[in-house]
């Protein structure tokens, strides 16, 4: 497993690893999976529910509109989704695992039995689970179809805001005793300014 082959990078054989190497080694597993795999499926699937299409469709015209990297976004928050998931989750067990064995599991940890493994996979999955939520929901937002809308909102909102600014700079600028000043942007000026 991927736990198994990252920490056989981080410790010499025979070495038990503790907390520290356990949370390394989660963090390398859970970018790498992240990276590689999570974030292009999570992105397709999550656009997909969106766009209300189906997969190949919906992929095609996401792809065609955005290109390859449109794939990838997101991509920061599933890394530290995934990267803190997993190395919650392999300390958390990593834990487990010393616990059984004071209570009295004498084996290797590869062959404890399936319902002792079992136990501590759902404490490990469920609190690192519970824990990187609040990643995951941003992650999901980062995704969706209408985060690239909302990006575009935003930028034209505070076009908006500068081009009422000038004016008002202007208008104060103009003289008082009924000399020239601006009219008022009109709503095409504004959004001519919000698309520029």
């Amino acid at each position: 497993t991927t736990l198994y082959a990252v920490k056989a990078t981080l410790i010499e054989p025979g070495t038990q690893a503790g907390p520290v190497t356990n949370l390394v080694a989660g963090i390398m597993a859970g970018t790498l999976e992240a990276t590689l795999v999570v974030a292009p499926v999570e992105t397709v699937k999550t656009r997909l529910v969106d766009a209300d299409k189906g997969l190949l469709r919906g992929v095609y015209s996401f792809v065609q509109a955005e290109g390859l990297a449109g794939i990838y976004r997101g991509l920061f928050a599933t890394v530290c989704k995934s990267a803190a998931n997993q190395a919650l989750r392999f300390v958390i067990f990593g834990e487990y695992r010393r616990l059984a064995s004071r209570a009295g599991y004498t084996g290797p940890a590869h062959e404890m039995p399936s319902w002792l493994a079992l136990g501590g996979g759902m404490v490990a999955g469920a609190l690192g689970s519970l824990i990187t939520m609040p990643f995951d929901v941003l992650k999901t937002k980062m995704q969706g179809l209408r985060a690239n809308r909302h990006a575009q909102s935003t930028r034209s909102t505070r076009r908006a805001r500068a081009a009422r600014a000038e004016h008002a700079q202007h208008a104060q600028r103009a003289p008082s005793d009924g000399g020239l000043s601006l009219p008022p942007p009109s709503q095409a000026d504004i959004r001519a300014r919000c698309t520029a």
